[in-house]
């Protein structure tokens, strides 16, 4: 999967180095989810009122899909957005990021 930032004139490629997104050290993330690190998934955590952060960016696709881990490191699952967003409900906050 190929991660690009937009701009007005064109789309350029942003190194894996640009996304640092954690919110939660492993051990505390694994205490909240269930799941260890590159597994934790939405699906059955420990905490289900977790809010779930979901790109703007991906609601634009079309198809409008994405994949997200399925509960262990080598297993990805695949989602239309509007069955994720249906299924998750108000736990699921959209913003530009």
């Amino acid at each position: 999967m190929k991660n690009y930032h937009h701009t007005q004139t064109k789309q350029e490629k942003v190194s894996l180095k640009g996304f640092h997104f954690r919110l939660a050290e492993e051990a505390e993330a694994l205490e909240l989810s269930g799941y260890q690190y590159n597994a934790i998934t939405p699906f059955f955590m420990k905490d289900e009122k977790i809010p779930i952060i979901l790109s703007e960016d991906i609601t634009l696709l079309e198809p409008a899909y994405l994949w997200f881990s399925g509960g262990r490191i080598n297993v990805k699952m695949g989602c239309a957005v509007k069955d994720f967003l249906q299924f998750f409900g108000d736990r699921v906050i959209i913003a530009k990021i």
